[in-house]
């Protein structure tokens, strides 16, 4: 499947790009920052990556550019920050825009795309509430 992952420079996206790649997925990787990416991962890991888009998890037009230039199959979303220097929290925005940028391309191709999102605990409702678990 090609596959595009968001959050590889991350705790949970440095585990996930080594996995997708040895499950033979062609992966296109979507960071912020290419130089934080290239010295995390290694050179071999690396040249087994099929693209790098440097980009905004947050803007959905960028997002959908690189799903259609990289024909992606599949989202994997695990970026988003929990640590400072970040003022705002910046998952629910990323997860908007993955979301506006996977239905455009679905619309637009007549067939949805396949997406996995992953928040961090305090975005997530408490049961049977309105509320945010970190309200």
């Amino acid at each position: 499947m090609r596959v595009l992952l968001l959050g590889a420079t991350g705790s949970l996206g440095s585990r996930c790009l080594p996995a997708l790649i040895a499950h033979k997925h062609i992966v296109t990787v979507f960071v912020r920052n290419v130089p934080k990416l290239r010295s995390m991962m290694t050179p071999e890991l690396l040249e087994r990556v099929h693209a790098i888009v440097e980009g905004d998890a947050t803007d959905a037009t960028a997002l959908k550019q690189a799903i259609l230039d990289h024909d992606i199959e599949g989202i994997i979303d695990v970026a988003g920050n929990i640590v400072l220097p970040w003022k705002d929290w910046m998952l629910p925005n990323i997860a908007a825009a993955v979301t506006e940028a996977a239905v455009a391309v679905g619309k637009q191709r007549r067939k949805p795309l396949r997406a996995w999102v992953t928040s961090a605990l305090m975005i997530l409702k408490y049961p049977g509430t309105n509320y945010l678990i970190e309200d």
